[in-house]
């Protein structure tokens, strides 16, 4: 494991002038489809010298990577906030090989063969591994630096926790232990079989002090493990292909990400592991996004190589060699659209051209943003012709991911129609009082929604006028009657309205469907008497408007009463005729008794009576044939 880490930069140089062939499978195919296509978002050059810089890490704002600008490697990191590098080491020899996490760099100094921690603010180095003979290749989580130890030829993982100083060995087994990472709970290595040449993958938990195999080399060879929080990634041979596997802590389960050719070197943060891909023929990365199982690419078609990379969170930070010279790039990457939530309108809804529904949703993205979102915006009111309607809420980020999300509602038509129609008259004719009428007024609905169908009727004369039948929820298409009755309780022409109104199934609010109303015309009449009552009915009231003062004789003194005593005498002798069966003399007199009060002179009486006696003569006159 040693010689290996001595010769990181060589690896490098010898990969560029091979073209990597020794490390690819025969006959593989030039370009292989990718689910997820590029990754959307943007590239940053981080490193600009001469020299060769290479083994990125990343952690907030800091990149952390070796440099080789003359005749040894040192350590720079670069601030993202401040655009500025700053170099580490300047010592005699070689030191490489770090990592950053929270503000602290660790690296390996080669020349000494130990682990040290830079802290930034200060600019000084703490050595870690004081009492150790070799210590090389460290990882840093939160409070806990784990690395390569070697001592009298075996090779363990050991850790320290900075704050305590606490240090512990992890591995105690024959094999060749080395590549820790840790995320500051957990610290993982490989562990290498000195007889079977194939590696397996432990895990150590700092809180329980306890370890665990997570892949055997019985099974494989996986090698190069990461970890953050529950997911333990790393790549593996199982039957002549390496992939890429991910473990559960948490369910103790293995997902293998299954791709065409080589993938090598898992990083892992949160639910994104990046790797390398030789399936194209060049060193180019992968994003495996744990949630979607979807695989992004990082310029998998360029011409130049990228390796040994790293990923924190949203920016994944890598070698690149396009300039012919190794220098250190970081991908800024948003691979999820926004989430959209749609309240309203709920898919399939239904309402009527009446409602006034508006559009409620929303856009909110995990990483760049939304940066445009919609045809229709969150209260908005909804399209409402009648019909189908499909609604496409959508919305991007910053780095162009799109997501939607169609909802499809129905408006329906509301329609009420009436036979007679609105606004015509509805005629009932003669009725006579304390007798009633009644007619049909056919309501349908011609609407596509369900209607609550409301009738009432107004009129001149209280309650000569009633509807029945309303009340009653039609679906569309279907037809009530509804009952509207004449009851006249006076002797007079009568009118009123009929009032129908479509109103919601549910409310019973009325909808505006401004229909006119149906008009109602009716007479009521006396009761026709036999002729002989009837005259005598006409005497009795002719004597008693005489008596209030509602009729009196025309003209003045004598001449005013012998009129009223000569048309008392007219109406007596008619009656006596009617009793006797003289039709002809009783029509004689009955026209001379209209004569006498139709308004016409001469008149022998006037007064309020006048005319209710000439109708009452009048309806006895017809009676009798006249």
């Amino acid at each position: 494991m040693l010689s290996r880490t001595l010769s990181t930069r060589f690896l490098l140089a010898c990969m560029l002038a091979l073209g990597v062939l020794l490390l690819l499978p025969p006959m593989a195919s030039a370009l292989v489809p990718k689910d997820g296509g590029p990754a959307p978002g943007t590239e940053t050059r981080i490193t600009t010298s001469p020299g060769d810089e290479y083994d990125p890490a990343i952690s907030g704002n800091l990149i952390v990577y070796s440099s080789y600008r003359s005749t040894s490697t040192d350590v720079y990191y670069y601030n993202l906030a401040t655009g500025l590098e700053t170099q580490v080491t300047n010592a005699v020899g070689d030191q490489e090989l770090s990592d950053v996490n929270n503000g602290r760099i660790v690296y390996t100094d080669l020349e000494t063969l130990d682990v040290l921690l830079y802290d930034p603010a200060t600019g000084s180095s703490t050595n870690l591994t004081p009492e150790r003979p070799v210590s090389i290749n460290p990882c840093i989580s939160g409070d806990i630096v784990a690395w390569e130890d070697v001592d009298q030829g075996s090779q363990q993982v050991y850790a320290r926790d900075i704050v305590t100083g606490e240090l512990r060995q992890l591995s105690n087994n024959p094999d060749v232990n080395g590549k820790p990472a840790t995320d500051g709970r957990t610290v993982v290595w490989e562990a290498g079989s000195n007889t079977t040449a194939t590696c397996s993958v432990h895990a150590y938990d700092w809180a329980s002090g306890t370890s665990r195999m997570l892949a055997s080399n019985l099974d494989g060879d996986f090698r190069r493990p990461d970890v953050s929080g529950d997911k333990v990634v790393y790549d593996g041979m199982v039957n002549g292909e390496r992939d890429i596997y991910c473990y559960d802590l948490a369910t103790d389960t293995v997902r293998h990400l299954e791709l065409p050719g080589v993938q090598i070197d898992t990083n892992v943060s949160g639910d994104y592991v990046c790797f390398e891909d030789l399936s194209s023929g060049m060193y180019h990365l992968g994003i495996w996004d744990l949630a979607t199982d979807t695989v992004y690419w990082v310029h998998a078609n360029d011409a130049a190589g990228q390796y040994l990379n790293d990923i924190d969170g949203h920016r994944l930070v890598y070698t690149d060699d396009r300039d012919g010279q190794l220098d250190i790039y970081m991908r800024t990457f948003d691979v999820r659209p926004p989430t959209l939530t749609v309240t309203s309108p709920v898919q399939g809804a239904v309402y009527t051209k009446y409602d006034t529904p508006v559009a409620q949703w929303s856009a909110v993205d995990d990483y760049s943003g939304v940066a445009s979102s919609g045809d229709i915006a969150s209260g908005q009111a909804l399209p409402m012709t009648p019909g189908t309607h499909t609604v496409t809420f959508w919305a991007t980020d910053g780095f162009g991911n799109r997501a939607s999300i169609d909802r499809t509602y129905t408006v329906q038509n509301v329609g009420l129609s009436l036979f007679p129609a609105p606004g015509a008259t509805l005629p009932f004719g003669d009725v006579t009082v304390g007798q009633a009428v009644t007619q049909i007024v056919t309501a349908t609905n011609s609407g596509q929604a369900p209607l609550w169908i409301s009738a009432a009727t107004t009129s001149t004369t209280p309650a000569a006028f009633s509807v029945s039948g309303g009340g009653v929820l039609l679906n569309p298409g279907q037809a009530v009657d509804l009952a509207v009755r004449f009851a006249p309780t006076t002797t007079a022409v009568l009118s009123g309205a009929l009032h129908v109104e479509g109103c919601d199934a549910t409310s019973h609010a009325a909808y505006p469907l401004g229909l006119a109303d149906i008009v109602l015309t009716g007479r009521g009449v006396s009761a026709e008497l036999p002729p002989n009552q009837a005259a005598q009915k006409l005497l009795v009231d002719y004597n008693a408007a005489i008596a209030n003062g509602t009729l009196w004789g025309s003209g003045s003194g004598v001449c005013a009463a012998l009129r009223v005593k000569a048309m008392r005498c007219m109406i007596e002798a008619t009656g006596d005729y009617i009793a006797r069966g003289n039709k002809t003399m009783a029509r004689i007199l009955l026209n001379l008794v209209i004569d006498c009060c139709d308004g016409q002179p001469p008149d022998f009486v006037s007064g309020p009576a006048r005319q209710p006696i000439c109708d009452e003569a009048k309806a006895l006159l017809k009676s009798i044939g006249g």
